[in-house]
């Protein structure tokens, strides 16, 4: 994948997932008006699986939700989980 100028994103998950190959297609833009919803990583997971892990914020059903906002859900439900 060729270096994206600071601030573009790629969604490579629309409705239902799509192959490494399919990022940067049309069917895989964000368009604007359009709602999607994205995960922002710090790194790039086509260079390395584990950098699926480097999430700072997703934006689900236009929302956006910070890592910290991620941590203290994740918090909550595993503490829900341990009653």
């Amino acid at each position: 994948m060729a270096p994206q100028p600071h601030g573009a994103t790629r969604s490579i998950w629309k409705r239902r997932p799509r192959r490494a190959r399919d990022v940067g297609s049309a069917q895989c833009q964000p368009v604007a008006g359009k709602i999607a919803d994205l995960v922002l990583l710090d790194q790039d997971p086509l260079l390395d699986i584990h950098n699926t892990r480097t999430i700072q914020a997703i934006v689900l059903n236009g929302k956006l939700m910070k890592r910290a906002a991620l941590d203290a859900m994740l918090t909550e439900a595993e503490a829900a989980a341990a009653k």
